[in-house]
């Protein structure tokens, strides 16, 4: 929003909260845009904390030149490694591995001198996607 005085203000809404669904007596709108209902929960009243990320691109003419739709998934979803490792005991636990929040860790932990050998190479991809407006948004065995 510019302001009078030149400067620019930046306005957000956090959240939308509506008293009515739809109202016939806008000064905007002379008609329902929806059912005339009342909805007062929808009001949103409480405390809420929000985190916001403000990304600006100077010399980008769109959204999609400045990849601002890459900058707001990946900072609501950021990235997470998790290393997989096999569990390696004379019992083998049926080859499971166990979540963990640091990490996949073995089933079984023992203490070994020798280092593991690396079952998976330093780069695996089995799917890429070469093309910047288009984002991966869910991905499931069929």
């Amino acid at each position: 929003v510019i302001n009078k005085d030149g400067t620019i203000s930046l306005a957000i809404t956090l959240l939308r909260c509506n008293e009515w669904l739809s109202r016939h007596d806008f000064t905007s709108r002379r008609s329902n845009a929806g059912p005339d209902l009342n909805t007062p929960e929808a009001q949103c009243l409480g405390k809420h904390t929000f985190e916001l990320s403000l990304v600006i691109e100077e010399n980008k003419h769109n959204w999609l030149d400045s990849n601002i739709h890459i900058k707001g998934k990946e900072f609501n979803n950021p990235f997470e490694v998790i290393v997989p490792s096999i569990v390696r005991t004379s019992i083998r636990a049926s080859n499971k591995v166990i979540l963990a929040p640091v990490g996949i860790i073995s089933y079984f932990k023992t203490a070994s001198n020798q280092p593991l050998k690396p079952y998976l190479p330093t780069e695996l991809s089995f799917l890429e996607i070469d093309n910047r407006n288009v984002m991966l948004s869910a991905l499931k065995k069929s």
